[in-house]
């Protein structure tokens, strides 16, 4: 679970909350992170 958190952090720190939430692919690879993240919380 920490290296699926360390990869949604690793998206926004390289390019930017902004353009995390409005690039169509970027978000859409954040999106697939926080899916797996909360899959893991789930658990």
């Amino acid at each position: 679970m920490i290296s699926e958190i360390g990869e949604v952090s690793d998206i926004i720190k390289k390019h930017g909350d902004l353009k995390a939430s409005t690039d169509v692919e970027l978000r859409k690879d954040l999106v697939e992170e926080m899916a797996d993240v909360l899959m893991f919380c789930h658990r």
